[in-house]
Parts: structure tokens; C-alpha cells; sequence
């Protein structure tokens, strides 16, 4: 019984094999190119125009923020003057009131944040997918039939390169992103 385990298993992995080397032969011998994609993403108009966007969008947060931080210092010190001469229980309610206004600073923080995020996250997606698609037009002319990333590849041709290629066709495509920065919600721009 044994014996006739070993000959099926033997008798299945030689068809499966004889039957993947055929899948491999109607394919052909692949026809590698390498891209490095981190020195695209880097050197792209598209990207850079995603950078200066958000960094722009960041400065006006910054700038707002700054006020309402400088508006709490002030309010702090005021309240550390007040602190000798209040009730307990008016102190109290001023502190608790304090608190509550920097938490809502903290949490503008916070969402101002998650908008610069989302929205270069939504360009970076346009960028990748224009790019993903310029450099499969680029390997179907050069007869490639693997792309790899150069970072994972420890030798290639300089002919197999095409990661210039690639940046110049999407500088041409796509020279910049325009972003859509998220609506705040109405606590934070009241504020």
C-alpha cells in the first residue's frame, strides 16, 4: 500500500510538473526591467507639487494654531493671577473651563493633522497609480515581461533600467496633483 502511495505521489508531481514547465514554456524566458520607484516618487513634479501643497496648507495651520496657543498662555497666566483672590469653587470652574478649551485646541491639533494626512495620502495614490500604469506602457514597448523594484535587486543591466524613462513620461502626464483638503468641523474654525 505503501509502494503505491509512493508511485501515485511520484506519478502526480511528474505531471505537475511536466505540466507547469509547459505553462513556462508558452510564456517564454522573462525579460526583466528594473525601476527604482522611491527616486520617482522623489524627484516627480507630481510629488513635489503634493509637498509644497500640504507644507503650504501646514504653514496656515501652524499660523492658527500658534494664535490659539498664545490665546491659552495668556489665559493661563490671567487665571494664575485670579487664582489668590477667587472662591475655590469659582477657580475651579474657571480651570475646568480652561482644560476643556485646551483639550479643543489639542483636538483641532489633532484633526488639522488627519487633513494634511488624508490628503496627501489621496495625491500619493493618483501618483502611483498614474506611474504603475507608465511604467507598464514602458515595459510592453521594451518587451518586458517582469518590472522589478530596484531596491530588491542587487545587479541589472543599465539597459534594463528605466526608472529615468518612467519619471520623464510622468512629469510630461501628470505635473502636478491638486489637492482637496477636508473641511474642519465647525468647532474647530469657530475657534
Amino acid at each position: 500500500m505503501a509502494r503505491f502511495a509512493a508511485v501515485v505521489a511520484f506519478l502526480f508531481v511528474a505531471m505537475w510538473g511536466l505540466h507547469g514547465g509547459l505553462a513556462a514554456d508558452a510564456v517564454g524566458p522573462a525579460v526583466v526591467g528594473v525601476v527604482d520607484v522611491q527616486t520617482i516618487l522623489r524627484d516627480s513634479t507630481a510629488m513635489k507639487s503634493i509637498q509644497s501643497q500640504v507644507e503650504e496648507k501646514r504653514g496656515l495651520y501652524q499660523n492658527d494654531i500658534s494664535g490659539q496657543e498664545k490665546r491659552l498662555r495668556d489665559q493661563e497666566q490671567e487665571l494664575k493671577r485670579q487664582q489668590p483672590v477667587l472662591a475655590a469653587d469659582a477657580f475651579e470652574a474657571k480651570r475646568r473651563d480652561f482644560e476643556a478649551q485646551v483639550s479643543a485646541v489639542q483636538r483641532d491639533m489633532q484633526e488639522r493633522r488627519k487633513v494634511l494626512d488624508q490628503a496627501y495620502g489621496e495625491g500619493l495614490k493618483v501618483v502611483q497609480k498614474e506611474l504603475t500604469a507608465i511604467i507598464a506602457g514602458i515595459a510592453k514597448e521594451r518587451g518586458f515581461t517582469l518590472v522589478l523594484p530596484a531596491g530588491q535587486t542587487l545587479y541589472a543591466e543599465p539597459a534594463l533600467a528605466i526608472t529615468d524613462e518612467a519619471l520623464k513620461r510622468l512629469n510630461k502626464k501628470l505635473p502636478n496633483v491638486p489637492l482637496q483638503f477636508a473641511a474642519l468641523g465647525a468647532k474647530s474654525k469657530s475657534k
